[in-house]
């Protein structure tokens, strides 16, 4: 499955800050135009979200995955995006219908993570899921924040201008 992997230094620009809660926002525009076919898809989906530390290393301690709102599958949930099994991961298969290796939304919300303690995020990457190519993403920003009511940007090389997706 296509991913995008953020370049290190782009989480935020030069000098990280430490958030407790981050969002894959998308939809940054509000414009209903973040997935490869908005109106085509009945769902976004992802197969894997991964922030990194500055060294490199991915972050899952103490992370919880939500999708405020959202209407998930039973195999499908937004916790499933966090776990840390990708593609190539030999405990699973990444992606699988309704295996507990992706997250589907049918309200095409975003994906929460939040974490115990702040984390400085050096880098970040995602996948998408298996099946249905209208439900990838070609929009997003990366946001943080400490509340969860006032966001920071770190990442929105993508929220005007689609990913070329393969």
């Amino acid at each position: 499955p296509p991913a995008y992997n953020a370049p290190a230094d782009t989480c935020p620009q030069g000098n990280p800050t430490a958030f407790t809660t981050y969002k894959f926002n998308l939809d940054p525009g509000n414009s209903h135009s973040g997935l490869r076919d908005w109106d085509g898809a009945n769902s976004i989906q992802l197969s894997e979200l991964t922030l990194y530390d500055i060294y490199g290393t991915a972050l899952l301690d103490g992370l919880t995955c939500t999708n405020p709102g959202g209407d998930n599958p039973g195999g499908e949930l937004p916790e499933h995006a966090c776990d840390g099994l990708t593609a190539d991961d030999p405990n699973g298969c990444s992606g699988c219908a309704n295996s507990g290796h992706k997250w589907l939304d049918f309200q095409k919300g975003d994906l929460i993570l939040t974490f115990e303690s702040p984390q400085q995020v050096g880098s970040w990457d995602w996948q998408t899921a298996n099946d249905a190519p209208a439900r990838d993403p070609t929009l997003w920003r990366l946001e943080g924040s400490n509340d969860g009511a006032s966001w920071t940007t770190l990442d929105d090389t993508y929220a005007q201008a689609p990913f070329p997706t393969t």
